[in-house]
């Protein structure tokens, strides 16, 4: 299950139990099941989160489409971009620096 913020919960989403679909970054969609009683997204969530290799302290972004659509990115990707990069830039900084000290 994946808990969702109560204030939200109660101004966007329905007030019964009702299928929402998620759609990820490349478009593929996931049908799940939301449980105001529980303010969480149920049956369909599992294999969202295990499609997308989710684990503990992962980040996502959940987009209001409409009352029943959520677009979701999931943020550690995007981290993992920038920190790659950011390795890449230091590390061609160091080539430079050593470079420019044997020439």
């Amino acid at each position: 299950m994946q808990a969702l913020p109560t204030a939200f919960c109660q101004e966007h989403l329905p007030e019964r139990d009702e299928r929402i679909t998620q759609e990820d970054e490349e478009g593929h969609k996931y049908s799940t099941t939301y449980l105001p009683g529980n303010l969480c997204l149920s049956a369909g969530w599992r294999r969202f989160a295990n499609q997308h290799k989710l684990v503990d302290g992962d980040c996502l972004v959940f987009q209001l489409i409409k009352t029943t659509k959520f677009k979701v990115r999931v943020m550690w990707k995007l981290l993992q971009w920038l920190e790659l990069c950011y390795i890449n830039s230091f590390c061609s900084l160091l080539i430079s620096e050593f470079l420019d000290r044997t020439t």
